[in-house]
């Protein structure tokens, strides 16, 4: 079994649509569950029945050697696949997109796991370093060593959060600069977040955003901050199962202009202009804006 670093490092340079040869290594039950796949990586693939034809009789059999397209990933370690020969694929292929994946042909192209580099003011990047990083919270003791640090007012209020390209969480206070936290570097996801605790004395995460103006991560990052979490040692029935606080974010192609859309409205704040369905907040001209040259490692 893999680490979860590994996992993580394969997910990042794996992106959606992307074409893997594929031998069809085991099929437990033809017309039930879906197809085990090789694809040459240090994890195997899956194609879960719902993307497959029917009868059973139509799905490959195993030693069969086919393309597929990079379906999904996530905290589980296999690699979600989808056929890309129509003989293996599902007739009602289009019709399960459009209910269950409909935001499928943005994500074509774009990373499974996104890293976001920083996009505020010039100034306060210059004066990050790992010096300014956040707590990392490996562990349920890291952020008891961490919680034990902290007077009772201050779990008053949230506290600033990113995940480093690592994976970890780290946490600073609530008013520090989200790219201080992340050490001056690229972050997986970056927010705000609460902690509380239950009658027996467990800590909980009691609010989650990813309100980060100087990152503007997609609401996508929420599975970035859960698997951090989960290392961090937090039950799953300890934390929220998606933002309590969601923003969206886009960039004007108009005037450049960042904007956080509120109510669905997709319009500039600032020149009127429509903003697109997709994120982009990190669509700059290369060596431009303030987050050019920011490196892609470690927040530490």
């Amino acid at each position: 079994m893999i680490t979860d670093t590994e996992w993580l490092r394969i997910r990042r340079e794996l992106r959606h649509g992307q074409l893997l040869t594929g031998t069809v290594v085991r099929v437990p039950r033809p017309g039930a569950i879906g197809i085990f796949v090789d694809v040459g990586l240090a994890v195997g693939g899956f194609v879960d029945m719902a993307l497959l034809p029917q009868p059973g009789a139509r799905w490959p059999l195993e030693g069969t050697v086919t393309p597929f397209e990079v379906w999904a990933a996530d905290d589980r370690k296999q690699l979600r696949l989808k056929p890309v020969d129509p003989a293996y694929l599902s007739d009602d292929f289009d019709a399960f997109v459009a209910e269950h994946r409909p935001g499928r042909p943005d994500e074509i192209g774009t990373p499974l796991v996104r890293t976001y580099r920083y996009v505020g003011p010039a100034d306060l990047v210059a004066g990050a370093g790992a010096a300014t990083a956040g707590h990392a919270v490996a562990s349920r003791a890291d952020f008891g060593e961490w919680a034990a640090g902290r007077a009772r007012a201050e779990w008053d209020e949230p506290y600033t959060y990113v995940v480093g390209t690592d994976g970890l969480l780290r946490l600073a206070p609530r008013r520090s600069e989200h790219v201080a936290c992340a050490g001056g570097g690229s972050v997986l996801a970056a927010g705000e977040i609460a902690f509380g605790r239950t009658g027996d004395g467990r800590p909980t995460v009691t609010e989650v955003s990813n309100l980060s103006t100087g990152y503007c991560p997609d609401l996508s990052s929420w599975q970035q901050i859960a698997e951090a979490l989960d290392r961090a040692g937090f039950e799953r029935r300890d934390r929220p199962d998606a933002f309590t606080h969601a923003v969206v974010f886009r960039r004007c192609t108009h005037c450049r202009e960042r904007n956080v859309v509120r109510e669905g409205h997709f319009v500039c704040a600032i020149c009127g202009a429509g903003l697109p369905a997709g994120w982009n907040v990190d669509d700059a001209d290369p060596g431009t804006g303030p987050g050019a040259g920011a490196d892609d490692g470690p927040a530490a």
